[in-house]
């Protein structure tokens, strides 16, 4: 049996006859065996300094760099939900979509500027034209805007106390070992998810 240290793989000198890397060294299929099985119970082969192949243990994360990956999940997870968008037709029949959760030139949400707008009334409203997700300003009557409103008011909302329970729960976990976690306290980990 072979070895290549450029490819990392093993070579049978008779079912791969003409696609041996001239890097590979030979081992014995005692090695060969060896280093699967060890592979198997998941360690990493990898070759060593003089190109020979060898196993170690994947490396492990700490308790603390779980936690923050999966708190990076979950807030990633949190920003799509509230980031989505809507689709409205207008008055004009121009259909297009709208964020639900985009901060305006002034600082407010465009949940926060759309009621504002309808709360005005209707002879307050001269502007005639609303901002799509695009940044393209679509004619608006104030019909549009209530119709929006309540496009808007049918998506579901996730909570941030969901998120903030969510990352309590991560935070909470514990392991007799923080610098090399159970398997069990990593699956706890990764199965909070938003």
């Amino acid at each position: 049996m072979l070895y290549s240290k450029s490819t990392n793989g093993f070579y049978d000198p008779i079912i791969n006859v003409n696609n041996i890397p001239d890097d590979a060294v030979e081992i014995t299929t005692e090695q060969w065996q060896s280093l699967l099985v060890l592979q198997s119970e998941g360690q990493v082969i990898h070759p060593d300094i003089n190109g020979n192949p060898a196993a170690e243990p994947t490396p492990q994360f700490t308790l603390s760099q779980l936690q923050e990956n999966q708190i990076a999940i979950l807030k990633s997870s949190y920003q799509n939900a509230i980031s989505s968008a809507v689709s409205y037709t207008n008055q004009a029949g121009i259909k297009s979509t709208y964020n639900t959760t985009t901060l305006a030139i002034n600082g407010q949400s465009n949940i926060s500027n759309l009621q504002e707008c309808i709360n005005a009334g209707e002879s307050a409203w001269t502007l005639g034209v609303w901002s799509d997700s695009n940044g393209i300003y679509q004619t608006f009557t104030y019909e549009d805007l209530q119709g929006l409103a309540a496009s808007i008011a049918m998506v579901e909302m996730p909570d941030w106390k969901n998120l903030a329970l969510k990352i309590a729960q991560v935070q909470s976990i514990t392991d007799s070992n923080p610098a090399n976690p159970s398997n069990e306290t990593i699956d706890a980990i990764s199965s909070i998810a938003f």
